[in-house]
């Protein structure tokens, strides 16, 4: 498949492409060569992955378990419970639906997706705020979508939505988010956790509001991951006002024992479902429907400035419980530290 096609500026297949090279190989029961290898993992979209998440072997480990026929034995323990499993049957559904996936890739590169998408992102930004398009790099990787400092989109699981555009405006809200941070000194690593909470909860909140903002009313139509997601989303989202008490107390229990704030911090992480999506979610909508979405849209990149609001809307009124002067405290506390003067 050729490189951006001129209706979506920055969308790259070239790891999409080296995948179903590796691919092929190793269904043949060969073993691609190092180069093979050091081409794919290098790509857009998988170099991405493993400078923010994965280790450098888990994408030829798993490659090798899902395809190799001579890995059989590994394969059926992996899919009789391993912790992989998800992951595993993903590859195969992958190879299974190939032309599927073909076709749905080449509607995706001739339709103006990018610009839908760019449109939906910028309307939960702050007014002004124009960036150029970021790189979408398509690749195989797991039922999922990230947003770093490039998006990538798992070409197969984009292919069984009905449009990939929410998805897709959701990660250009991540990316473009990293334009709009304050600048940071490093964080203290008995802060970091509390950091990531907090942070969690503002970007992932205000970004579900692009492609999630109708699931309380509806579970949304997609492959079986994507159902099973929302189901456990909106039980998440039920219980967000008993999870927000929740993290205030460990809030409050962080500010007055300094000493024990590492082991407060994986608590705090515990403490939200999901990576904060339901969480955040429900703190976002009460601040747009208390204070606007331009008090909202104003938080982008501001966690610290996210707490305060949410804590501020559910003062206004509504059904979430304001944070305690205590817990306040502690963000403040935080973004003393964190922030660079």
């Amino acid at each position: 498949m050729a490189n951006a096609a001129p209706a979506n500026p920055g969308f790259v297949y070239e790891g999409y492409r080296l995948f179903w090279q590796v691919a092929d190989l190793l269904m043949q029961d060969v073993e691609p060569s190092q180069a093979a290898w050091q081409g794919l993992l290098a790509a857009p979209g998988y170099r991405e992955l493993l400078d923010r998440e994965f280790a450098p072997d888990f994408f030829p480990d798993h490659f090798r378990v899902a395809f190799k026929p001579s890995l059989g034995g590994n394969l059926a323990q992996v899919l009789r419970g391993g912790s992989y499993a998800g992951l595993i049957r993903h590859y195969l559904h992958a190879a299974e639906t190939r032309d599927h996936i073909a076709r749905g890739m080449a509607a995706i590169a001739s339709a103006p997706l990018a610009d839908q998408a760019r449109e939906a992102a910028l309307a939960w930004l702050p007014p002004g705020f124009s960036p150029d398009f970021p790189t979408v790099a398509f690749v195989i990787f797991a039922p999922d979508a990230r947003g770093f400092s490039s998006v990538v989109l798992d070409a197969a699981f984009a292919c069984q939505l009905p449009t990939p555009v929410p998805m897709l405006a959701h990660e250009y809200h991540h990316v473009f988010r990293e334009g709009l941070k304050a600048p940071r000194t490093p964080p203290d690593p008995d802060e970091a956790d509390m950091l990531w909470v907090l942070d969690q909860l503002e970007t992932e909140g205000i970004a579900d509001q692009i492609d999630k903002r109708d699931w309380p009313r509806r579970v949304p139509a997609g492959p079986g991951r994507m159902s099973e997601y929302a189901r456990r989303y909106l039980e998440h989202f039920a219980a967000a006002p008993a999870r927000i008490r929740q993290l205030d107390a460990l809030l409050t229990a962080w500010r007055d024992t300094p000493g024990e704030r590492k082991a407060i911090g994986r608590r705090l992480r515990a403490a939200i479902p999901l990576a904060g999506h339901p969480t955040g979610s429900f703190m976002a909508r009460l601040i747009e429907g208390r204070l606007g979405r331009l008090a909202c849209v104003g938080a982008v990149g501001d966690p610290f400035r996210f707490m305060r609001l949410y804590s501020a809307a559910a003062r206004a009124g509504g059904m979430g419980p304001a944070l305690s002067d205590a817990a306040l405290e502690a963000v403040a506390a935080l973004e003393r530290s964190c922030l660079t003067a």
